[in-house]
């Protein structure tokens, strides 16, 4: 064998494991409900846990490719490519930004608006968006950033989630009350944001201490979550917040009765609290009972609850501690 064949080989050997690497590389995560899914670094899509009447226990590869972006809602999944183009709910969008699901609507920004639909409808543009950077829904609540630091929401709001000061539904969207804002995230009946002095606020209900506060009253305007700085991310479950730092940490903050928010103890945490065992996060989603976060190699660590295998490790045992996730 000579020498160059020699070399010739061990670099193909090098790209076939680097690419088979890529397929277990998570580039971007997602949780709704009982289930999550996550775009993988190869442009491919997994998912685990609940699909219908079935459980998915570990993540299996779903239809999708070239995919930058992958969101849930209660009975389907969308995707966004690296091309912008959007299959969800039967639609079809082409030039989309941002993507983002509710429980049984979809959202996406295109064109510097919002286009909102739901299974038996057409996408259509939701008058006041222009100039959206960015969406997120939740529950039945859609909200954009705009290129200003301004947010709005639209949708139900009877818990003050849309964060206009009114316990009140709004067809169309309101401005979030004085923030400056750099991204949102939308739960079932709340809202926090990441504002740009990296500090969160939240807003609507916080029956379980999911505002962060140290309270459990609901409001209907913004509320600093207690201590949170260096904030790069936040996710919003039914109940609980979670948001990640600069410094790669994860805290977490409300209903904990089945550890979605991280915590071996079972009470509900009023004030954010930081989560043992996540010390190189670099992405966190939260779905209805627990919470999965991407760390710096790539992989996963989830708990909470697992009845529909939420959490991806074979099992649907319940963990109160991050758990690899069983690629």
């Amino acid at each position: 064998m000579t020498r160059r064949f020699a070399l010739a080989l061990l670099l193909a050997a090098a790209a076939c494991h680097r690419n088979h690497g890529d397929a277990y590389k998570v580039a971007q995560l997602a949780a709704h409900g009982a289930h999550a899914c996550a775009a993988m670094v190869d442009g491919t899509v997994r998912c685990w846990g609940r699909q219908g009447d079935h459980a998915r226990l570990e993540p299996v590869v779903v239809p999708g490719s070239n995919v930058a972006q992958v969101c849930g809602g209660d009975d389907f999944t969308c995707t966004r490519t690296r091309a912008g183009d959007v299959a969800c709910l039967g639609q079809e969008l082409h030039g989309a930004s941002d993507l983002a699901c509710g429980d049984r609507h979809a959202c996406a920004v295109v064109g510097g608006a919002v286009q909102c639909w739901k299974a038996e409808t057409s996408p259509a543009t939701v008058p006041g968006t222009s100039g959206a950077k960015s969406i997120a829904a939740g529950g039945g609540t859609s909200g954009a950033v705009f290129g200003d630091g301004t947010a709005k929401c639209w949708g139900r709001g009877t818990r003050g989630q849309l964060g206009n000061g009114a316990f009140v539904d709004s067809d169309v969207p309101v401005p979030v009350l004085g923030l400056d804002v750099k991204s949102i995230a939308v739960g079932e009946e709340h809202a926090c944001a990441v504002l740009r002095d990296e500090t969160v606020a939240c807003f609507g209900a916080n029956d379980d201490g999911q505002l962060g506060d140290g309270t459990t009253e609901a409001s209907a305007a913004p509320k600093k979550a207690t201590g949170v700085n260096i904030a790069s991310e936040i996710a919003c479950g039914a109940h609980h917040t979670c948001v990640r730092l600069g410094d790669s940490t994860a805290w977490c903050w409300g209903k904990n009765d089945v550890h979605q928010s991280g915590i071996a103890a079972d009470p509900d945490l009023l004030v954010p609290t930081r989560v043992i065992g996540l010390y190189e996060a670099t992405g966190v989603a939260a779905g209805d009972d627990f919470t999965c976060a991407r760390m710096q190699d790539g992989w996963l660590r989830c708990f909470g609850v697992n009845d529909w295998g939420q959490l991806g490790d074979g099992t649907t045992d319940l963990r109160n501690v991050p758990t690899p996730i069983k690629f």
